[in-house]
């Protein structure tokens, strides 16, 4: 397959299974039940409403039939409405820069439900020119004792830096969080 091709959703639904769990119905069910993953699936199915199709497509893995990155689209697909989407086996090729970004708060009264938390805030969300995702995020207790400090690299341009600095800030008070981006930069290419 290689090149992206238009798939009809419900052949999809039948030919490929989630990434995790067998049921398409039981998948959809889990991201609708959290709020942080429903309010993705609502972006994306905005996103596809007003532009017909998704900037990218859902990647498959062919030899196992499932799904590797496009739960999110999937639902959004289906709760949509869409009779079709596009999907691929092999990932598109990025323009963008890896961006590294420490990020800080005040350490919280209960850390564990506040890093889910977080990590369901800053893991997947529209930005400003285009939609932001992280490849890595992690949570560490640093030296200082009122700190909590996280770190995530995003598929962001370099130029779109201080745009990601801003919504991430703004997504995380939105939710009660008050962070501040100790740092910022470009991940040097191998």
């Amino acid at each position: 397959m290689s090149t992206p091709q238009v798939y009809s959703l419900p052949r999809f639904l039948v030919d490929f299974a989630p990434a995790q769990g067998d049921s398409w119905r039981t998948e959809i069910a889990k991201l609708v039940a959290d709020p942080f993953e429903y309010e993705i699936v609502l972006a994306l199915g905005a996103d596809l409403h007003t532009h017909g199709s998704f900037v990218e497509p859902i990647v498959v893995d062919l030899p196992s039939s499932r799904v590797r990155n496009g739960m999110h689209r999937t639902a959004a697909a289906v709760l949509s409405g869409a009779t079709h989407i596009t999907i691929t086996d092999a990932y598109p090729e990025s323009d963008t820069e890896l961006l590294e970004a420490t990020l800080t708060l005040p350490y919280p009264a209960d850390p564990n439900a506040s890093i889910d938390d977080l990590f369901g805030i800053l893991r997947s969300f529209p930005g400003s020119h285009h939609w932001v995702t992280t490849d890595v995020l992690s949570a560490t207790h640093t030296h200082h004792p009122d700190i909590l400090t996280l770190t995530a690299v995003y598929y962001c341009h370099a130029a779109h830096a201080s745009d990601l600095a801003t919504t991430i800030t703004a997504r995380a008070a939105h939710y009660g969080y008050v962070l501040t981006i100790a740092a910022l930069s470009v991940i040097p290419d191998e």
